[in-house]
């Protein structure tokens, strides 16, 4: 993995290393619930790590391959399996990359991004409150540092989202049926880790 990393971290791209990313793409959709927290969240961790550095030029993946990864994605958090957390980080981080690629094809997976969003943003709202109850623990345990990780990718595909929806109508009508909970999310999250700031820090006198 860590030759690959170093391939596309200095942007030398090859037709092996566009193959091998379908491959493991093509892997993932093979991958049912029960097996999603061994060998799903290794496939995906490899292809995060493949994903073309933002200025590339370089296609990561077909959009009908990306659509296909992130349905079978939604099948393992939505499935009666427990599912670990980091797959839902690594979700997060993935469709920062695939965002683009399918931002003009309707479909479920954009509703499985949002209910993403606003299930992380809501957690971490009430988990930096102090307030979570246990069944929201239990929904995302996070250990701190993957917490910030999570949280970080997931507002980075709020901004993602925002930026690709003002030039694309396809995308502009699904993000604006939930533009407003979202972004209220974010603001509450905001809003919290202010108080907190404002509590911790003493006024000078």
């Amino acid at each position: 993995m860590s030759i690959h990393s170093a391939l596309v971290q200095n942007g030398l791209e090859t037709h092996a290393l566009d193959r091998y990313r379908n491959e493991i793409a093509s892997d993932i959709t093979g991958i049912p619930p029960r097996r999603a927290n061994s060998e799903g969240v290794l496939l995906l961790r490899h292809l995060l790590v493949l994903a073309p550095q933002p200025e590339s030029e370089v296609a990561f993946l077909p959009p009908l391959r990306a659509v296909q990864v992130l349905q079978a994605i939604q099948k393992w958090i939505t499935s009666d399996e427990d599912i670990d957390s980091v797959i839902e980080s690594q979700t997060a981080g993935l469709l920062l990359h695939l965002a683009p690629i399918v931002q003009s094809l309707q479909g479920a997976h954009w509703d499985f991004a949002f209910n993403l969003i606003e299930n992380t943003l809501e957690v971490s709202t009430l988990m930096t409150g102090g307030t979570c109850c246990d069944n929201c623990l239990q929904t995302l345990q996070l250990q701190e540092e993957e917490s910030v990780v999570h949280l970080s990718r997931t507002l980075s595909l709020v901004s993602e989202v925002q930026n690709l929806a003002s030039t694309n109508k396809s995308l502009r009508s699904a993000w604006y049926e939930r533009r407003a909970i979202i972004l209220r999310l974010v603001r509450d999250l905001l809003l919290v880790k202010l108080g907190e700031y404002l509590v911790s820090e003493p006024f000078p006198t």
